[in-house]
């Protein structure tokens, strides 16, 4: 086995998801953070009580939207993390074999 290979090729995978896992969580957390404001916009938009304000906004095709969106961004989040993680524990696996092979050698 190529160890440098293997080192190199792991650490250009976790920069590379890196920065799109790093993309996909802010957005994640933006479309999270910002489900109270889409809610608040619809309810001004309604009239009548608090709660039939609330209870109409939540109904509303924008908030489902919203909401689907959501759902979405967090996926994306969640399998490039599943990469990112796998490639470190990549990284980690040819670093243990590299100080296998080096106890080896120093055993011979």
């Amino acid at each position: 086995m190529n160890y440098k290979e293997g080192f190199d090729n792991a650490v250009k995978q976790i920069e590379d998801i890196g920065v799109k896992y790093a993309t996909a969580k802010a957005l994640s957390w933006k479309m999270q953070e910002m489900r109270k404001v889409v809610l608040a916009q619809m309810m001004k938009k309604q009239e009548g009580s608090v709660a039939s304000r609330e209870m109409n906004a939540r109904a509303s095709n924008e908030y489902i939207i919203h909401l689907n969106g959501t759902e979405t961004a967090i996926e994306n989040e969640n399998k490039l993390k599943a990469q990112y993680e796998r490639y470190k524990a990549e990284y980690e696996k040819v670093r243990s074999l590299c100080s296998l092979e080096k106890a080896k050698i120093n055993i011979i």
